[in-house]
């Protein structure tokens, strides 16, 4: 039987699958030599948040386009405009009842649609 080999991401060399493992990544094998020489996955640099971004990542707000009713997502520090018809009138979609449907329909923003 033969015996087929792979390459180790770290040290380049062919190696038999069984002396290889997959790296945490999924889509890396290294042989045991080089698993023994590394170092733990404590000591490896911790992914930093940029600074002025929030711990949970960026606000996402939903929005609806007033003109063509696309619905979309996008940061709340940008400016929204629909990436369909390029329309300004939006509104911040949000699970709608009848009183939340009645002050958008006395809304001025709406009048001349």
């Amino acid at each position: 039987m033969v015996e087929r080999e792979l390459k180790c991401k770290r040290c380049s060399k062919f190696v038999p699958i069984v002396e290889l493992r997959m790296e945490p990544d999924g889509k890396s094998y290294l042989c045991n030599e080089c698993r023994a020489n590394r170092t733990p996955q404590t000591a490896i640099k911790q992914k930093k948040t940029p600074v002025g971004v929030p711990v949970g990542g960026p606000r996402i707000s939903k929005y609806q386009c007033v003109k063509c009713h696309h619905m979309f997502k996008r940061s709340a520090t940008v400016d929204a405009v629909c990436p369909i018809c390029a329309g300004t009138k939006l509104i911040k979609y949000e699970k709608l009842d009848a009183d939340k449907i009645i002050k958008l329909s006395e809304d001025k923003r709406f009048e001349n649609l």
